[in-house]
C-alpha cells in the first residue's frame, strides 16, 4: 500500500511539474506577443511622429519662403517707388534748367 501511495505521489508530482511548464510557455508566448505588439505600435508612433515633424518642417519652410518672397516683393516695390521719385526729381530739375537757360537767353537779348 505504501508503494502505491508513493507511486501515486510521484506520478502526481510529475504531472504537476508538467502542467506548470505549459502556463509558463503560454505566458512566455503572451509576453512575446505583447512585446511584438508593443514594438509594432511603437514603430507606428515613431513613423507618425516623423511624418508630423516632416510636415511641420515643410510648413515652416513654406512660411519662410512666403515671408522671404513677401520681403523681396516689398523691396522691389520700394525700389520702384524710389526710382519713380528719382525720375520725377530729375525731370523737375531738367525743367528748371530749361527755364533757367531760357531766362538767361532773354536777358542777353535785351
Amino acid at each position: 500500500m505504501k508503494k502505491l501511495v508513493v507511486l501515486a505521489l510521484i506520478f502526481l508530482h510529475t504531472i504537476s511539474f508538467c502542467q506548470s511548464n505549459n502556463p509558463d510557455s503560454s505566458r512566455l508566448q503572451k509576453m512575446k506577443k505583447a512585446d511584438s505588439v508593443f514594438k509594432h505600435y511603437q514603430n507606428k508612433r515613431d513613423s507618425l511622429t516623423l511624418a508630423m515633424q516632416e510636415a511641420d518642417t515643410a510648413l515652416i519652410r513654406q512660411q519662410v519662403r512666403s515671408s522671404a518672397d513677401y520681403f523681396v516683393r516689398l523691396q522691389k516695390e520700394n525700389r520702384a517707388k524710389q526710382k519713380k521719385a528719382a525720375m520725377t526729381r530729375i525731370a523737375f530739375g531738367v525743367a528748371l534748367l530749361v527755364v533757367l537757360i531760357i531766362g538767361l537767353n532773354r536777358k542777353r537779348k535785351k
